[in-house]
Order: C-alpha cells, then structure tokens, then sequence
C-alpha cells in the first residue's frame, strides 16, 4: 500500500519543481529591460483634457460588437445620438525618441521609447527599464506630421518614425447595449465633460 502514495508524492514533486522554474522563467520575462514592441495603456484617454463622460455623435459612425474593426458591426450611430463613454484603452507601437540636446537626465545620443500620447506634449515612455510619463515637447496630432516638436520651441529631441497608435472605446448606447468605436474624432463632448 505504500508504494501507490509514493508514487503520487513523486509526481506531485515533479509537477511543482517543473512549475516553479516556469515561474522563474515567466517572471525574467516580464521583469525585462527590454521595452515591450506595443504596450496597451487601459483607461487611457489620448488628448488633452480627454474624458469618458456623456458623448454625442458629430457624424455617422459604426459602432462594433469588440474592440476590432473585424468584429461585427453592431449599430451605426447617427449624428446627434448620444452615448456614454465609458472607458477605453490605447495600443502603442514603440517608437524611437532620440535625444538631440542634453536634457534633465537625459544625454545626447540617449533613446526612449515613446507609447501613448497624455496630453499637452506628454507621452508614455520606457527609459532605462521603467515606464513613466514624460514631456517631449510635441504632440502627434499636429506640427511636423507628429514626429517631432516646433523650431523654435524647447525642442531636446526627436521620433525616428511617425507615432503609431490605436484608440479603443468602450460605449453604453441608448438601448443599453455595449460597444466598441475606433473613431474618437466622430464624437463631441469628449474634453468637457461637466465643465
């Protein structure tokens, strides 16, 4: 009788010697050095004074069933309908900042990588194995085709390629139902909300 107990104790073993190295392994990974090639920010809001409140359509827009232009189309929102934004999240393709001019901790020929865009120049970045919220100087929606900051301005550096991202929300429609939008700049209200 001792042998089926010992057999079981024998396994079980195994089973969490092979699970602890898979955890050590896993754990190497995410704490990395490396910058992750996309990031997805949740609960970002990509703009200046960007809030999820009570929004209202200022052109027809699809609305889909998930977070992706390949996910059924569930309604299209007419212009004036209103819904109610409830949060969303912001999927990033790294992007190389390169430093210009000497800047706080920052030296010449130093590289971040640039993620999410907060508002008012700052953006998401990763330097140095930490991410953290940074003031670049520019913003993507406008000036030099979003790359780098104005002459003239305090400019300390540079994208070494367009920013790249993807605004996803997540919607109440009138009806209740849940949906997605890729279309932020289809709605009003989004950067007054109560104010």
């Amino acid at each position: 009788m001792r042998r089926p107990w010992f057999i079981i104790l024998t396994l079980a073993l195994v089973f969490l010697s092979i699970r602890s190295v898979c955890n050590a392994q896993k754990a190497k990974r995410v704490g990395s050095s490396r910058a992750p090639a996309v990031y997805v920010e949740q609960g970002a809001c990509p703009f200046e004074c960007c809030t999820y409140c009570e929004w209202w359509a200022s052109n027809s827009t699809p609305i889909y069933a998930g977070p992706s232009s390949k996910s059924a189309q569930i309604q299209m929102l007419r212009k004036g309908e209103h819904v109610k934004a409830l949060t969303g999240f912001v999927r990033t393709q790294a992007q190389e900042f390169v430093v210009t001019s000497d800047h706080g901790r920052y030296r010449v020929g130093a590289k971040l990588w640039v993620y999410s865009y907060h508002g008012e120049g700052h953006f998401l970045v990763w330097f140095a194995g930490k991410m953290y919220d940074e003031d670049l100087n520019f913003s993507p929606y406008g000036g030099s085709t979003g790359k780098r900051c104005e002459e003239g301005s305090d400019c300390w550096g540079h994208l070494t390629a367009e920013h790249k991202s993807d605004w996803w929300i997540k919607l109440r429609l009138r009806n209740g139902r849940i949906g997605w939008t890729n279309r932020g700049s289809d709605y009003a209200n989004t950067d007054s909300c109560g104010g």
